[in-house]
């Protein structure tokens, strides 16, 4: 949270390195997601693996792509 307060974004999307997936199963983000909703006015992006989605970043409005 330190990073998220110091920058305040006003969404927030995780990144991935798929070189390293098969040393983290999972990175646990929902806590921190949950911190951010409560907290802050913070969008947090969440995808499924390997997802596109795509953001309007004045309206806020997600495109997930649907494969």
């Amino acid at each position: 949270m330190a990073l998220v307060s110091l920058f305040n974004p006003r969404f927030y999307l995780p990144t991935h390195h798929d070189e390293i997936r098969d040393i983290f199963t999972d990175l646990g983000l929902e806590p921190l997601f949950l911190t951010m909703r409560d907290e802050t006015n913070i969008k947090p992006i969440s995808l499924l693996y390997r997802g596109a989605v795509c953001f309007n970043v004045h309206s806020g409005k997600l495109f997930h792509s649907d494969h």
